[in-house]
């Protein structure tokens, strides 16, 4: 069985969290981020959801500023 981590905070380094280095042998007991999404989806899956995530951003971020900035004011208030 292949376990899967579907995000590597270590990239574009390799993964490095030694609960899993340690005990377990990455590409055939465990698949991370691009890998996984790689696998999963087809080549270039990884990409296409970064570009997603991109746009998507883009488009949400002034609503986010608006929250942030509203709980900024109330915690700072």
């Amino acid at each position: 069985m292949i376990k899967i981590i579907t995000y590597n905070p270590y990239a574009p380094q390799e993964y490095q969290r030694w609960t899993c280095i340690k005990f377990f042998d990455k590409g055939n007991d465990f698949l991370i981020g691009k890998d996984f999404w790689d696998y999963f989806g087809g080549a270039g899956t990884f990409e296409d959801l970064i570009k997603i995530y991109e746009e998507v951003g883009e488009e949400i971020r002034p609503e986010l500023e608006k929250k942030f900035k509203k709980i900024i004011e109330t915690k700072i208030a």
